[in-house]
């Protein structure tokens, strides 16, 4: 994966990401559900430590969402989720960005900065709908 975030590798790059915190199935299965329903478990599994069971949106600094990717085991270690972070933020201005966690439900991440904090925070959001 390049550096930069192309319509063209942003899916990829973000179910293969998502995929590493999805939850084995133990049902019968083709590997491509099997790897859909990995991508999707991993990403509710995100959402959920991030905004909880019903939460809408939140924000977070670089530090407390590199904790969250290293919890559930999309990033290795802190070092790795602070460099994933921006490239999940760039991913989600194109519209293939959208990291879909259930059959109707995605999220977005953007930054966010404050005129009282020099420090860059990050919003995600869940959406119910079409991206």
């Amino acid at each position: 994966m390049t550096d930069k975030i192309t319509t063209d590798s942003v899916h990829g790059y973000l179910v293969s990401l998502f995929a590493k915190a999805g939850k084995p199935s133990k049902k019968y299965m083709t590997d491509e559900e099997r790897f859909g329903y990995l991508v999707r478990t991993g990403a509710q599994n995100f959402k959920r430590k991030a905004l909880g069971l019903c939460g809408r949106s939140t924000v977070k600094s670089l530090d407390e969402i590199a904790e969250l990717l290293v919890e559930t085991k999309i990033a290795k270690n802190l070092e790795e989720a602070r460099g994933i972070v921006p490239k999940i933020v760039e991913a989600s201005k194109l519209r293939e960005g959208a990291i879909h966690y259930n059959g109707i439900g995605f999220m977005l991440f953007e930054e966010v900065k404050s005129d009282n904090s020099p420090q860059v925070h990050y919003r995600i959001a869940a959406y119910i709908g079409k991206t």
